[in-house]
């Protein structure tokens, strides 16, 4: 059964009251926990979760234990139910998992019923705080009670263990969350351990965004400390939502603007050893053609010219000291030519450009530090945007140089194949060592700027803000359980807000 939409059938969850128990409700069950008994902690007292209402409204409701039997099994986390006849309680305690004045209680009067109206329902319900509101809870010097959903970019990861006398060991893992210019630790126990390491393992493309939701802002050791909640917290590593899309986007932003962008400054005027040896070794040499038209996967030496830069897209990466790229995380980020495990955080650029020889054309990624022997970089335009890039680029643009790279997918003409650059080199004696073998049969050409390459991905406009902040969300709860005038509810003994925490 679905709320009827335009009627009045079902209740906005942001005017649940202690005197109005006649409510109907529509809501998602965002998250749903037992309660341990406080006596006992191996028996449970009671069920709690988190509903959400269409507005993205949340409240608590909890089922007590002398009607588990009756709801326990009605109810699943993530679907949508029509609830009615619910008890209204005072949300107050220790830890709270809402803002809400109020949370709901199931009674023997309650009904539940399956509702096919999901869509308008939020499914991940986030009400993001950034870390300017997380670093603000120091100042209080004492644990925030309500509970928060965190985001940020993974700067930093420890796995640990904690051993005591009586033989029980304790796993967590603390990291750092990044906003732009701030971060803030956190930390993890359990099973939410397990659960980390497994998101994350499926990540690529650079450090990850991870969203905590639930949470808990501590004060310890005189600052803060994000710790997730047992059976409560829920972990999101890069979920594909409004809100992680304009933050990344932010981000990216941020980014493209700073000053410190160096990926294209070279480190030494003459080439490296290696890099002239990697054209020596026994790759194959083809055209782009017979790369595409051959499913073959592997290594391949091309000569082509560069034609454009056709996207750009700026992240941040976990290099080694050895200045190596971690490819993936694989329950701890660890280098295998260094056996380190530590990493910093640094902004790279990878881009994807467009290269062709006389059978035809491909599109081959790169990171920035792979082709800055090629660039001719000022100093003075530190900035990430396609005008700088373009600029970098423009002497080899339509020359034929030499490229090495790894095919690593393929697919027909309309699904095309997928290319990383190894290297990249248009050095006097390379080219003479190929021209000598026959196998320099590209000639270059002059190409212009097209128009695609100043539409980068990089490039955004000022965005809508991705986050919210604490004050926010307590000022929206409370100005609805004491709307000035209007407020008759028992519960309360004025209609004044009550100070925050």
């Amino acid at each position: 059964m679905a709320c009827i939409e335009g009627k009045s059938s079902c209740d906005n969850i942001l005017s649940v009251r202690s005197s109005k128990n006649d409510g109907i409700y529509e809501v998602r069950v965002l998250k749903r926990w037992r309660v341990p008994d406080f006596f006992k902690p191996e028996m449970f007292d009671s069920v709690a979760m988190v509903l959400i209402d269409k507005h993205g409204h949340k409240i608590e409701a909890v089922i007590p234990e002398n009607l588990l039997c009756v709801f326990d099994e009605k109810i699943v986390e993530g679907r949508v139910y029509r609830i009615s006849s619910l008890s209204v309680k005072l949300n107050f305690g220790h830890s709270v998992s809402t803002f809400h004045r109020y949370k709901f209680e199931f009674n023997k009067n309650t009904k539940v019923e399956p509702c096919s109206n999901c869509a308008v329902i939020p499914t991940y319900g986030l009400s993001l705080i950034g870390a300017d509101d997380v670093l603000k809870k120091k100042e209080k010097k004492e644990c925030y009670k309500y509970l928060v959903d965190v985001v940020g970019v993974i700067t930093k990861v420890q796995h640990n263990k904690d051993f005591y006398p009586d033989g029980k060991v304790i796993r967590s893992v603390t990291f750092k969350l990044n906003n732009e210019r701030k971060s803030f630790c956190c930390e993890l126990y359990g099973s939410l351990v397990d659960d980390f390491k497994n998101l994350v393992k499926s990540c690529s493309n650079g450090l990850p965004i991870v969203v905590l939701q639930f949470v808990r802002i501590n004060y310890v050791q005189g600052g803060t400390l994000v710790q997730g909640v047992e059976n409560v917290t829920k972990i999101h590593v890069n979920p594909a939502t409004d809100e992680l899309l304009r933050f990344k986007s932010g981000l990216v932003l941020y980014l493209s603007r700073s000053a410190n962008y160096g990926g294209l400054l070279r480190s030494s005027l003459e080439p490296r050893l290696s890099e002239m040896i990697d054209f020596l070794k026994d790759y194959p040499v083809k055209t782009i053609g017979e790369l595409k038209s051959d499913p073959e996967l592997g290594t391949f030496i091309v000569n082509a010219r560069m034609l454009d830069i056709v996207k750009m897209d700026p992240w941040w990466y976990p290099i080694c000291k050895c200045n190596k790229i971690f490819d993936k995380y694989i329950g701890a980020f660890h280098c295998t030519k260094c056996n380190a495990a530590d990493f910093k955080a640094a902004p790279k650029v990878k881009l994807t450009v467009e290269v062709e020889d006389e059978t035809g054309y491909a599109l081959v990624t790169s990171f920035d530090h792979v082709m800055a022997k090629l660039a001719v970089y000022d100093t003075s335009a530190r900035e990430i945007n396609s005008d700088n890039f373009y600029r970098a680029f423009a002497a080899i643009m339509g020359k034929s140089i030499m490229w090495i790279v790894k095919k690593t997918f393929h697919g027909p003409d309309f699904v095309g194949c997928s290319f990383d650059l190894v290297r990249v080199s248009n050095h006097k004696a390379v080219i003479e060592y190929f021209r000598g073998k026959g196998l320099y049969t590209t000639p270059s050409k002059i190409v212009r700027r097209r128009l695609l390459s100043n539409v980068i991905a990089g490039e955004l406009n000022e965005l809508l803000p991705s986050t919210t902040t604490t004050s926010d969300l307590e000022d929206l709860y409370l100005s609805a359980a004491y709307p000035i005038g209007l407020d008759n509810d028992r519960a309360s003994s004025s209609g004044s807000k009550r100070p925050r925490d």
